[in-house]
């Protein structure tokens, strides 16, 4: 292993002994004299671990093999091999109990929408606003990105390497195997592409607004600066800037030519005549309106574009090696389950006896597929998606991207995974369910280059509320039209995307399903919650029926444990309420009339 490490050019993986310093072991820092573990050790290889790590090991499940679900299995081991460290400098080895992680999924890892997605990674809104805790999310998945590079590194220099060895175990020789590379799918040059991305104005309205908010982005952390239309032209050759972008970009109006503009129209909207305030307002405001800052696009330096199958894998293998190496405790390991899960309660491997510690739900639309989440439970929309892969026809020197050029933000976006590669998205497909969730992946089509007949029939565009299901040749039309729409809307924004022009074809079509969450005044943000057991929904009903009991009568409040001196209290207060509830009503003394007679 460590010739491997070494002839792939990692410092600190010589001879042992040679150096002083803190040797680096595969993904991570090992302490020196630590013992090496082998994957062996991990059930990813088929193999047990040790008595004592198989008696104290956590034990956790995750169903999802997608952004959410693998990132979850790092950060598990990653919380323990710091605490395992903490607990060895401390000079006490056996404080942090092992953690057994099983990864469960249908297809393979980055197998639904995770592996759809372009990647496109940047803290920004559309209008050039920071999301909530945007930089700290951006900062965070640079860190997973890291270990997901580490690992693909540290893969394919242990690959070099023979894959079994001899090691003599109770008086028996036992093949001793490395974990090996996850199945994956490599689109682009490398895991991540780090040419930035860049936001056209597409509108005057958008324009008006990167140019607003870049100032105060910048501050709150964002590295993104506005751009002129030939700034934008040099980092992506051929660019296409809206017409009247490029006009406001040029000609400033002046005060005295607004002054005298359009009082006609305002005067013939208001019911009263114009005075002489009314008209100065009106041309102020038209004056702000025209003269506000304008900029042809938004350049963000710092954003980068995920090749999203190759990093979740490479992460997968990063979660893998940290669980087999000295970091974690004895008994760690990683393992891949490819298989459906119905039911958590109706499961039989997740139901054993001593089975699972937690199971945690990550499968992201198709969380509705597991008997516990159908319905209502929560509060998602589902929204499915095409997304085309274009490739250059003939040398991809001439007809590809420019090495250097971003990404390009909006809709469409455009995601250069390499010069010879482009991923293009993404259509917006209301009324998925969730087995179309399912069924996210790779779509056949036909020759999509074909003009569409007018005649041809055309499936219909489901509503929001709809939920729809459709057969395959519906499936094949729907991908071959929303192929032609994304390309003729790249082409708008970037015109040698066209099909017409002959320099780039469609090479693949994909589809996935997003679960969109509820718009708060933070945006949309992730669900995260516990899945109540039938344990706690008797519980739940318990507790409301007690709270139905507290209505009147001091007998119910009293079974339901309401405090005397609270009964008391609550009788007053009501009495009062009624009494100044009641109308008032005319005193009459004993022998008089009601008139006063």
């Amino acid at each position: 292993r460590r010739r491997g490490l070494a002839a792939s050019g990692r410092p600190g993986c010589g001879v042992p002994g040679s150096s002083g310093e803190k040797e680096r072991h595969l993904v991570g820092t090992r302490r020196r004299g630590s013992r090496c573990r082998s994957a062996r050790e991990s059930r990813d290889d088929g193999n047990e671990a040790s008595t004592a790590g198989e008696a104290n090991a956590r034990r956790i499940a995750i169903v999802g093999a997608g952004f959410a679900g693998v990132a979850t299995a790092y950060h598990v081991f990653r919380q323990v091999a710091d605490a395992h460290a903490e607990a060895t400098a401390d000079g006490n080895d056996r404080m942090v109990a092992p953690v057994r992680v099983t990864l469960i999924d249908e297809k393979r890892v980055a197998g639904g929408a995770s592996g759809v997605a372009a990647g496109l990674l940047h803290p920004y809104t559309p209008r050039g606003k920071i999301i909530w805790r945007g930089t700290e999310g951006v900062a965070a998945t640079l860190e997973l990105v890291e270990a997901a590079e580490n690992a693909e590194r540290a893969m394919e220099a242990t690959a070099m390497e023979a894959t079994a060895e001899r090691d003599e175990v109770n008086g028996e020789e036992k093949k001793k195997t490395r974990p090996t590379v996850s199945p994956r799918e490599n689109r682009g040059r490398a895991i991540a592409r780090r040419a930035g991305v860049c936001r056209p104005a597409r509108s005057l309205k958008q324009a008006r607004d990167l140019a607003k908010h870049a100032p105060a982005s910048f501050e709150a952390g964002g590295r993104g600066v506005t751009v002129s239309a030939e700034e934008l032209r040099r980092l992506i050759p051929g660019m296409d800037v809206p017409p009247e972008v490029l006009e406001a970009t040029k000609k400033r109006p002046s005060r005295r030519s607004l002054e005298d503009d359009d009082d006609d129209d305002d005067a013939s909207l208001l019911a009263r005549p114009l005075t002489r305030a009314d008209r100065k307002a009106a041309s102020a405001k038209r004056w702000r309106e025209k003269n506000a800052p304008v900029t042809s696009a938004l350049h963000i330096p710092e954003g980068l574009v995920l090749d999203t199958t190759r990093y979740l894998a490479s992460l997968w293998d990063a979660a893998r090696l940290l669980a087999s190496s000295g970091e974690t405790p004895e008994g760690c390991s990683a393992t891949m389950e490819i298989r459906t899960v119905a039911s958590i309660a109706g499961d039989p491997a997740l139901n054993e006896p001593g089975a699972y510690d937690a199971v945690v739900i990550a499968c992201g639309a198709a969380a509705g597929s597991v008997q516990e989440l159908q319905g209502d439970v929560l509060p998602t929309q589902l929204q499915g998606g095409h997304v085309v892969e274009l490739v250059p026809v003939g040398d991809g020197k001439e007809n590809g991207w420019p090495d250097d050029a971003p990404g390009v933000l909006g809709s469409p976006y455009i995601a250069p995974l390499g010069p010879e590669r482009l991923l293009v998205g993404t259509t917006k497909e209301y009324g998925a369910s969730v087995a179309d969730a399912r069924r996210a992946g790779e779509v056949p089509l036909g020759n999509i280059e074909d003009d569409e007949k007018e005649d041809a029939p055309r499936a219909p565009t489901p509503k929001p509320t709809d939920r729809v299901t459709y057969s395959r040749l519906e499936i094949a039309s729907r991908a071959s039209a929303a192929a032609r729409e994304l390309v003729a809307s790249a082409s708008a924004a970037y015109p040698p995307l066209a099909l017409e022009n002959g320099a780039w074809r469609v090479d693949v079509v994909r589809y996935g399903v997003r679960a969109n969450p509820p718009r708060s005044n933070l945006g949309s943000l992730p669900l995260v919650g516990r899945i109540s057991a039938a344990s706690d929904d008797a519980a739940d009903a318990d507790t409301k029926k007690k709270k139905k009991l507290v209505v009147r009568g001091r007998a119910r409040r009293a079974r339901a444990g309401v405090p005397r001196h609270a009964r008391r209290h609550r009788g007053r207060r009501g009495a009062q309420r009624r009494r100044r509830a009641r109308p008032p009503r005319a005193q009459v003394r004993p022998g008089r009339e009601a008139n006063g007679g």
